[in-house]
């Protein structure tokens, strides 16, 4: 998988930090992505393939967009209270905030720490 680092924060932030959201800023999350998950739940399936896959894409990116106004409005607002995780040789975002090892580059600093 390539490394793209917006997309790689929003995933981040979002998955890890998601408590600091608001109420309103939650459900707007939670509400997109069971759109992008069923797009057609309560609606009517378009006939053609071609049709039913556009409208997939269409909320998958809408819930894209969600996410990433999210991330921004969170790091905007809750800056010290979010730690990235960022891996030192490389550094790339990391998995979660308490990993040990870059799965970009395969670093990992399991023994500087433990020897701490």
């Amino acid at each position: 998988m390539k490394y793209d680092e917006e997309f790689v924060l929003d995933v981040y932030v979002i998955n890890h930090f998601n408590y600091l959201l608001s109420d309103k800023d939650h459900d707007l999350l939670q509400r997109s992505l069971s759109v992008a998950k069923s797009p057609f739940h309560g609606r009517e399936r378009p006939d053609s393939i071609s049709e039913q896959e556009l409208v997939r894409s269409e909320k998958r990116a809408e819930f894209f967009a969600v996410r990433h106004s999210l991330r921004v409005k969170l790091l905007k607002e809750k800056e010290e209270e979010i730690h990235i995780n960022r891996c030192s040789r490389c550094q790339k975002v990391v998995r979660t905030p308490v990993a040990r090892m870059c799965v970009w580059c395969g670093n990992d600093w399991f023994q500087s720490v433990d020897n701490k």
